[in-house]
């Protein structure tokens, strides 16, 4: 006999060997991975997905409103009201409550009769962290807190509004918390919209207006 035929044997062997191994490799492989991917599904109570399930509304429930209370210069009150059914904490920065919305490009301004709205010019302002107790704001439910902007150079080229523009302020929520200020955590204030317990990114906007300008 040939040492070709003595050897197949050995050689078949070995093929089936490898075979049922690469086999079972493959089904271990596969069964791992599926079962790491239903335990990432399955994850019990991750507190973004509870801050979600138990609030999904709550920003919606966020009502901005704009009037003029003035002319000369032309003034606007800005008012945030909590519509919700549990107090909501607002971080202030590039909301309806910020001293510079206007400086921060909330405002959109269209004098009467142009077909677009001005090109103001836009401010991009470094923050001090964590945020200072001013910079946020309570409200329960039902209550509201606003204030006022005022039109003026350089902000706004009132030369260029006429006697009339049509206004509204839109933007998105930066941080929001389905709770009181005192009890924010200072890691929550440091992460802001990344923290777990945050709401942001749901964008708000106020009715347009008429105002007039003295």
């Amino acid at each position: 006999m040939s040492s070709q035929s003595r050897n197949n044997p050995f050689r078949a062997a070995i093929i089936v060997f490898t075979f049922v191994a690469a086999i079972t490799l493959w089904r271990y492989s596969s069964g791992s991975t599926t079962s790491t991917a239903t335990a990432s599904r399955t994850a019990p109570d991750s507190p973004v997905m509870a801050v979600s399930k138990d609030h999904p509304n709550a920003l919606s429930k966020l009502a901005v409103d704009i009037r003029q209370t003035a002319t000369s210069p032309p003034t606007l009150a800005v008012k945030v009201t909590n519509n919700y059914d549990s107090p909501l904490t607002i971080l202030t920065w590039e909301s309806p409550l910020d001293p510079a919305a206007i400086a921060l490009g909330l405002l959109s301004i269209t004098p009467a009769g142009a077909d677009k709205p001005l090109d103001l010019p836009i401010v991009q302002f470094r923050r001090v962290m964590p945020p200072e107790p001013d910079n946020l704001v309570t409200l329960q439910p039902g209550e509201s807190r606003g204030q006022d902007l005022v039109l003026k150079e350089p902000a706004v080229p009132v030369g260029e509004l006429g006697g009339k523009a049509s206004i509204y302020i839109k933007g998105s929520w930066s941080s929001v918390w389905p709770t009181t200020a005192d009890k924010l955590t200072p890691e929550e204030l440091e992460k802001l919209q990344f923290g777990d317990s945050v709401l942001s990114g749901g964008e708000f906007k106020s009715d347009v207006i008429e105002v007039t300008v003295g």
